[in-house]
């Protein structure tokens, strides 16, 4: 009877720590990490009423239950997005390693960390994250090194047309305007001295650009302007070569413009006259063609059956020379000499160098915009711009699956101390683990002890691999802990109920003596 008593006390208790362990589940149902716990039973010492033998077997009263154990499951729990680098999850075995300030170690499956001010990965408790080698993680950042930057030195070209009144050229914003009478800010005046040739006239127009620009207040500090780069360009020498000669009616037109031959002394308006030598007859009409104002690009030389065409200002448009033979009594033929090759023109050019100052070093190429610029703004040197020394401070980091770190958009690991890497503890025996609250645990006895140190998680990732954004949700399983309460409700009830049958049983036993 006593027996029984007993048996029920074992029943309710252990059914209560079920209990205990069930409702600490439900408790830890969103706790990060967790891992959910399982009480086993065993049947406790039993006393033998009547031994066995060959003809009968033993007969044996139960004195009641224990807790056998309780286990700690261990399998991956679902993984929650964050968004938040240093937010990081276990997928597959293993265990962070944390280190307190005594150097006490610890194991979490909780990967919620910071970053101290010294660059240090702890947890929420202040806990420091341990590398690949057991050693505290601390980042070291090695700050880059500044520079003053570099000037940058850039060219653009303007052709001898030059510029006419009201002609405009924009430098990063700035408008100047070409004048022939300088009246207000940011114009510049265009030289038509008489006195000078075209050419010395828009070296004087380039020489009033320059100190335009370097008058203005938003770009004297920034450029230094020079206009010394000066190309004469290259005149245009044709030479045409002629054969038989010229009689009355035969014409010659040149750019569009007809010359005649006539026989008349002096000539016509667009005559030359004709001569019983050939070389006469050139002259005349060189004569002509220079009388007449109307070829100012030219300057015409005859010489021994030729007349040789040179451009006064450099032009790559060589002149258009056509003739008619009106009478074929003496028929004349025109032919360009190609032997030597006649000297192609080429236009007189000036190239303005901006040369950035100190200050306005810029990797940023000047804006140059005028109707006069030709082939647009050429980079000479690239300008760089200054660059501060970097921060020692972390302000990018990301992790990979390796549990390697990376800071400030490096491609290289970062120096982390003496590991290379976030270190993963792995136990034969991880149910042997011990809770020591806070989300940790201890190694014992039970758990064995660590298995060594990792030198690259790339020999775990067949079992396991860190991602980073993620945190490991508790692997609670509801619909299985509302079960289990429900038959430890069941059980601590018939445990109870076995009590007070039994005391109903000895009340019987005591009113006897009545």
């Amino acid at each position: 009877m006593i027996r029984s008593l007993y048996s029920g006390v074992s029943g309710m208790k252990n059914h209560q720590i079920r209990m205990d362990v069930v409702g600490n589940n439900i408790a830890n149902v969103n706790t990060t990490g967790y891992k959910s716990g399982r009480v086993n039973f065993e049947d406790t010492l039993y006393q033998t009423i009547r031994s066995g033998d060959e003809s009968k077997n033993a007969a044996q009263v139960g004195t009641g239950m224990s807790v056998s154990g309780i286990t700690n499951d261990f399998t991956t729990g679902p993984s929650q997005s964050t968004g938040r680098t240093l937010d990081l999850a276990i997928d597959g075995n293993g265990m962070f390693v944390l280190q307190n300030d005594k150097g006490e170690r610890f194991l979490s499956r909780d990967g919620i960390f910071y970053l101290t001010e010294d660059n240090r990965l702890v947890n929420s408790n202040g806990l420091r994250v341990c590398d690949n080698k057991g050693e505290e993680i601390r980042i070291n950042v090695t700050p880059t090194p500044g520079s003053n930057g570099t000037a940058g030195k850039y060219e653009f070209a303007i052709d001898s047309t030059g510029f006419a009144d009201g002609d405009t050229i924009t430098i990063d914003g700035v408008q100047f305007t070409a004048v022939n009478n300088v009246l207000n800010d940011n114009e510049f005046k265009i030289s038509n001295d008489s006195t000078k040739t075209i050419l010395e006239n828009f070296k004087i127009t380039l020489e009033n650009l320059k100190s335009a620009i370097e008058g203005n207040a938003d770009l004297k500090d920034k450029y230094s302007v020079n206009t010394d780069n000066f190309d004469p360009g290259v005149q245009g020498v044709y030479a045409y070569k002629f054969t038989g000669n010229f009689e009355a009616g035969d014409s010659i037109t040149i750019d569009g413009e007809e010359f005649v031959a006539t026989g008349n002394t002096p000539p016509g308006d667009h005559e030359f006259t004709t001569d019983a030598s050939l070389d006469n007859a050139i002259a005349n009409l060189a004569s002509a063609l220079s009388a007449s104002g109307l070829f100012d690009n030219y300057v015409f030389t005859p010489s021994a059956g030729t007349l040789t065409i040179t451009q006064n200002v450099g032009d790559p448009v060589a002149p258009t020379v056509d003739f008619e033979d009106k009478d074929t009594t003496t028929p004349i033929n025109i032919d360009r000499v190609e032997t030597p090759p006649p000297t192609i023109g080429v236009a007189p050019e000036a190239k303005i160098t901006l040369s950035q100052q100190s200050g306005y070093y810029s990797s940023l190429r000047p804006t140059v915009q005028s109707g006069a610029v030709t082939g647009g703004v050429t980079t000479i040197t690239p300008g760089e711009s200054p660059v501060p020394p970097g921060s020692s401070k972390i302000t990018s980091i990301i992790i990979d699956e390796q549990g390697k770190i990376y800071v400030n958009g490096s491609s290289t690991p970062a120096d982390i101390g003496g590991g290379e890497s976030i270190g993963i503890a792995m136990f034969n025996n991880f149910e042997g683990l011990e809770r020591v609250g806070e989300n940790l645990y201890r190694e014992t006895p039970s758990s064995g002890e660590e298995l060594s140190n990792y030198t690259d998680m790339t020999t775990l990732n067949a079992d396991c691999k860190i991602n980073s954004c993620y945190l490991e949700m508790s692997n609670v399983n509801l619909t299985d802990e509302f079960t289990n309460m429900i038959t430890t409700q069941r059980g601590y009830q018939a445990s109870a109920r076995t009590i007070t049958v039994s005391d109903t049983m000895l009340e019987e036993l005591l009113n006897l003596k009545r």
